[in-house]
C-alpha cells in the first residue's frame, strides 16, 4: 500500500449518509430551512419573475441553458396544474437536494465536505433571492473536480476512458452554460485535470469543449447585460480610479467575507513553510486574479444583496485553499516529509479540524440569516397587505409611494410579486374545491400593481390608450402581455378592465 492510499480515510457505506463527523445531518436540517424560507426567497424581484414565467409556460433563459436542470420540476408540476406552493418549493429545493445526492455519491472521498461550500460560503442575505444560476455552476464545478480527483486513483480501462472524458466535458459545459462567473473556477479545474489526464485526453477534451462553446457563442451570443459587465475589464477609467471603486469599498467592509479571506491567507502563510510552497503561491495567485476580475466587473456596485452574490465564487475559491493545501501535502513526492514531520496525533487533529468545518460554516450561515430574515418576512407581509388594500385588480401608483409600502428591494418586479401573492392566496383557500381541481379560478381574481415614475404617470392617458384593456404591464424590459395568453389555472384577470391609479390616502378615507 503506497503513502497516498494510507492518507485517504476509508469511509464505508455506514458513513455514506451520516458522515464521519455526523455532517450528514446538516443536509435534512438545511432542506427544512430552505423550505421554511421558500416564499421570502421566491417572491422577490427576479426570482418572482422566474416563477411567474414558469407558471405561464414561458421561456426563461438567454444563454444559460443548463439552468433547465433547476426548473424542470416546477415546469412539470405546472403542466400538472398543482398549487403554486408546490411549484415554488420544487424549484426551491432542487439545488440543495442535488448537492446532497452528490455528497452521498462521493462517500469514499476525503474531500467531499467541499459540497457544503455551495451553501455556507456566501453572505447570509443572498439566500433570500437565491443564486441558483451561479449555484448550479458551482455545483457542476465541485462535482467535476471531485470526479477528476477520484478518477486519478482509478484504474481506468481503455473502454472506460471515452465515458470518463464525456463526464468531465459535460461538467465543464454545465459550468459555462449556467453562469459566466464559472470562468473564475476554470483555472483550478484545469489544474486538477493536468494531474489526472494525459496530454492526449486534454487535446480531445479541449477540442470537444471548444466546439460546444464556439457554437454556443455563434448561435446564442452573450446578452447585453453580460457584455456590458465584460467591457469594464478593458475600460481605462476602471483601472485609473481603482482605489475609489464601489466594489472595492464594499469588499473591505463585507463581514461575511472575513472567514474565506483569512482561510486563504492562512493556507498561503503555512504553505510557504512547506516543500510544496509553489502550489500554495500559485493557488493564492489564482484567487487574487479572480478577486481582481470581480472587483473590476462589478466596479459600479449594486445592492448589498447582489454584491454578496457577485463575490460568492471568490469566497468558494478562497475556502478551497484547504483541500488544495491537503492535496499538495499528500502528493507522493512529499510522503517522506509527512512521515518524518507529522505524528499520527497531529494528522488526526488536522482531519478533525476539517471535519468540523461544515458544522462551523453552517452555524455561521444560519446565525447570519437570522439578522436578515425578519426584514424579508416583513416584506412578504407588506405585499400581502398591499394586495388586500387594492380596490381594483389592475392598478398603478408612483414608485415613491410604493417604496414606502414595500421594502427592501427594487420595485421592477412588483407586478409579478402581487400577481403571485393574490393567486397563491386564492390557491390556499380554494384548492380542494371541485371547480379548482378542474383548473378554474372562480372564487378570486388575480391582482397586479405596477410601479411607475412621474413621467409615465403624466403620460398615462396616452399609454392606456395604446395598450388597451386586455394586457398586464410587467418589467420595463418586457412588452405588456395579453391576459388571455396567461395560464388560467393560476392567473385569472377580469377581462375588459383598465388600470386604475392607486391613492392609498383616498382609499383609507
Amino acid at each position: 500500500m503506497d503513502s497516498h492510499s494510507r492518507s485517504i480515510p476509508v469511509i464505508t457505506t455506514k458513513y455514506r449518509w451520516l458522515g464521519r463527523y455526523a455532517e450528514g445531518l446538516i443536509w435534512p436540517l438545511w432542506l427544512f430551512v430552505v423550505y421554511q424560507l421558500g416564499e421570502e426567497r421566491w417572491l422577490h424581484t427576479d426570482s418572482a419573475y422566474t416563477l411567474y414565467r414558469i407558471l405561464n409556460h414561458q421561456p426563461l433563459f438567454y444563454d444559460r441553458f443548463a439552468c433547465e436542470l433547476l426548473v424542470w420540476p416546477g415546469q412539470l408540476l405546472t403542466y400538472l396544474g398543482t398549487p403554486i406552493q408546490w411549484v415554488l418549493q420544487s424549484i426551491n429545493l432542487i439545488l440543495p437536494f442535488m448537492a446532497w445526492m452528490a455528497w452521498a455519491a462521493t462517500a469514499k472521498s476525503a474531500h467531499r465536505w467541499v459540497f457544503f461550500l455551495l451553501f455556507f460560503t456566501g453572505g447570509s442575505e443572498v439566500f433570500f433571492i437565491g443564486y441558483s444560476e451561479i449555484g448550479l455552476a458551482t455545483l457542476a464545478f465541485l462535482a467535476t473536480a471531485m470526479f477528476l480527483d477520484k478518477n486519478k486513483h482509478m484504474h481506468t480501462t481503455h473502454d472506460q476512458k471515452p465515458l470518463h472524458l464525456l463526464i468531465v466535458g459535460l461538467g465543464f459545459t454545465l459550468m459555462y452554460l449556467s453562469h459566466p462567473a464559472a470562468w473564475l473556477y476554470a483555472p483550478m479545474l484545469v489544474g486538477i485535470g493536468f494531474t489526472s489526464l494525459t496530454k492526449k485526453d486534454w487535446i480531445r477534451l479541449g477540442i470537444g469543449i471548444g466546439i460546444v462553446l464556439i457554437a454556443k457563442s455563434l448561435v446564442f451570443p452573450s446578452n447585453s447585460y453580460d457584455s456590458g459587465l465584460y467591457n469594464t475589464l478593458i475600460d481605462p477609467n476602471t483601472w485609473i480610479h481603482f482605489t475609489n471603486l464601489w466594489s472595492l469599498n464594499y469588499l473591505f467592509h463585507a463581514n461575511w467575507f472575513f472567514i474565506p479571506a483569512v482561510t486563504a491567507l492562512a493556507c498561503l502563510l503555512i504553505g510557504l513553510t512547506k516543500p510544496w510552497r509553489w502550489i500554495s503561491v500559485l493557488f493564492f495567485g489564482i484567487i487574487a486574479v479572480d478577486t481582481m476580475i470581480a472587483l473590476l466587473i462589478y466596479s459600479q456596485g449594486d445592492a448589498h444583496i447582489n454584491m454578496e452574490k457577485f463575490f460568492y465564487p471568490i469566497a468558494v475559491m478562497a475556502m478551497l485553499s484547504i483541500p488544495t493545501y491537503l492535496w499538495a501535502s499528500q502528493r507522493p513526492r512529499y510522503g517522506e516529509y509527512r512521515l518524518v514531520r507529522l505524528t499520527p496525533k497531529q494528522s488526526a487533529f488536522s482531519r478533525s479540524m476539517v471535519g468540523i468545518l461544515p458544522w462551523f460554516l453552517s452555524l455561521s450561515m444560519l446565525l447570519g440569516m437570522q439578522k436578515y430574515r425578519p426584514i424579508y418576512q416583513n416584506r412578504i407581509v407588506q405585499l400581502k397587505a398591499l394586495v388586500k388594500e387594492m380596490p381594483s385588480t389592475k392598478m398603478i401608483s408612483h414608485q415613491d409611494t410604493l417604496s414606502q409600502r414595500v421594502f427592501p428591494g427594487s420595485l421592477w418586479g412588483l407586478s409579478y410579486e402581487t400577481a403571485l401573492i393574490s393567486s397563491m392566496n386564492d390557491d390556499e383557500n380554494n384548492q380542494w374545491l371541485p371547480e379548482r381541481r378542474n383548473g378554474l379560478n372562480t372564487n378570486g381574481k388575480t391582482k397586479t400593481m405596477k410601479a411607475m415614475n412621474s413621467e409615465e404617470l403624466g403620460d398615462w392617458e396616452n399609454i392606456q390608450h395604446r395598450i388597451g384593456d386586455t394586457v398586464v404591464i410587467g418589467a420595463p424590459f418586457e412588452m405588456p402581455q395579453r391576459t388571455d395568453r396567461l395560464n388560467p389555472r393560476y392567473f385569472k384577470f377580469e377581462q375588459g378592465t383598465t388600470y386604475q391609479k392607486w391613492n392609498p390616502a383616498a382609499n383609507r378615507n
